[in-house]
C-alpha cells in the first residue's frame, strides 16, 4: 500500500513538472531591422527623374518646333507625316527653321484620302519631299515678306512668300495663323498644302 502511495505521489510530481515546462514561453528572437536600400539612377523610375516629352528629349527643351506644333493642336496630320519621315529629329535640333504647316482641314482639302493612304505606305519616298517642301532654313517674320520673297525649301523646291491685301501668302495659299515662335524657329499655319512637283 505504501508503495502505491509513493508511486502516486511520484507520478503527480512528474505530471506537475511536465505541465509547468509546457506552459513556459520560449524566449523570443528579435527580428532584425532591414537595412535601407540605396537606389541608383538606373533603378529610379522615369517619372521620378523627369518625364520625357513627345520628341524623346528632356523636358527642358519644351519649346522646339515639334512641341509648339503639338501644343497648337491644329497640325495633327502634318505631324504624323513629320514622324513617319523622321524629320522630327531635325526639327528638335538647333535649327533655326521656318515651317509653313498645313492645318488639318487644309490637308483633307488638298490630298484625297486614298492618295494619303498610299503616301503613308512609302513615307521615305512619297511623304518626305512633301514634308521638307514646307520647311526653309532661317527664321522669318511677317515683316520679311512685305515684298515677294523666294525661298528654297529643304526639299530643294522654290516657294514664293508675299503679302497680298494685308495677308501673308505662300505660293498663293493664305497664312491663317499668327506666327508661333519656338526656341529653334518659327511656325506659320497655312490653309493648304505645298504640293511637290508632279503630285
Amino acid at each position: 500500500m505504501k508503495k502505491l502511495i509513493l508511486l502516486y505521489v511520484l507520478l503527480c510530481v512528474v505530471g506537475v513538472a511536465f505541465i509547468a515546462g509546457c506552459t513556459q514561453q520560449a524566449p523570443s528572437t528579435p527580428t532584425p531591422t532591414p537595412l535601407p536600400v540605396e537606389t541608383t539612377a538606373e533603378e529610379t523610375p522615369a517619372a521620378v527623374i523627369g518625364m520625357e516629352n513627345e520628341t524623346g528629349t528632356s523636358a527642358e527643351v519644351a519649346d522646339t518646333l515639334v512641341n509648339e506644333m503639338i501644343k497648337a493642336g491644329s497640325y495633327r496630320t502634318f505631324l504624323d507625316f513629320v514622324y513617319l519621315t523622321e524629320v522630327n529629329e531635325d526639327l528638335s535640333g538647333p535649327g533655326p527653321y521656318t515651317i509653313f504647316v498645313p492645318l488639318d482641314e487644309g490637308v483633307e482639302e488638298y490630298i484625297p484620302r486614298d492618295k494619303e493612304t498610299e503616301m503613308r505606305a512609302y513615307p521615305e519616298i512619297d511623304l518626305r519631299p512633301l514634308v521638307l517642301g514646307h520647311i526653309v532654313e532661317g527664321t522669318y517674320t511677317p515683316a520679311d515678306f512685305a515684298a515677294p520673297t523666294n525661298l528654297t525649301t529643304l526639299a530643294g523646291t522654290s516657294i514664293e512668300v508675299a503679302t497680298v491685301g494685308g495677308n501673308v501668302t505662300v505660293n498663293g495659299i493664305r497664312v491663317a495663323t499668327s506666327e508661333i515662335e519656338a526656341g529653334n524657329g518659327v511656325v506659320y499655319g497655312i490653309n493648304g498644302v505645298l504640293l511637290p512637283p508632279n503630285f
